[in-house]
């Protein structure tokens, strides 16, 4: 976890050294460094509004991050210097998760989406009163987290997945089947 001492911290009477931060306050320093505002780095994770960028509110429960959105923190701030290893401990990843080349190993899934995954299948599989092996179920759930985190790294899907969508998506994967 990142404390004061490792960060730059102009406000130093809100923090004082060796205390451990909330997530929220270790983005605003990190947001701060690489010379971003609110809005600019909202903007740059794919939010049309200020109002859904919630990670800077210091009463979020999670003191971490999700994983997706850490990735898309790394492809905008890392080029603005800021180091990969300060921004994967936000997610709550140790620095030497890395590989060589700087790159987060492909085969991490966000628990989350696995969660919801799970759970979204397991309706999918009742309301369509389909019957599926537990290794088909698990290869399933692995194939539709992997390409979702795929398109989110890419912009091309909102890190926030539901139940309902991935259950849309598995109909859309098993028409014509």
């Amino acid at each position: 976890m990142l404390t004061y001492s490792t960060l730059v911290c102009d406000d130093s009477s809100q923090v004082k050294e060796g205390d451990s931060m909330h997530v929220s306050e270790r983005l605003r320093l990190l947001r701060e460094r690489a010379g971003m505002s609110k809005t600019e780095l909202a903007k740059a994770l794919g939010y049309k509004y200020l109002g859904g960028y919630h990670f800077e509110n210091p009463d979020r429960k999670a003191n971490f991050l999700p994983v997706p959105t850490v990735v898309r923190l790394i492809s905008i701030m890392k080029p603005r210097g800021i180091g990969a290893e300060e921004i994967l401990e936000l997610a709550g990843f140790p620095s030497d998760i890395l590989k060589d080349e700087g790159e987060l190993p492909p085969n991490i899934l966000e628990d989350s989406y696995v969660r919801t995954t799970v759970t979204a299948l397991a309706e999918f599989l009742q309301e369509e009163k389909l019957e599926m092996a537990p290794k088909a179920q698990g290869d399933i759930v692995v194939k539709f987290c992997s390409v979702y985190q795929s398109e989110v790294r890419h912009g091309r899907q909102g890190p926030d997945l539901d139940t309902e969508r991935v259950k849309s998506i598995l109909r859309f994967w098993t028409v014509g089947r």
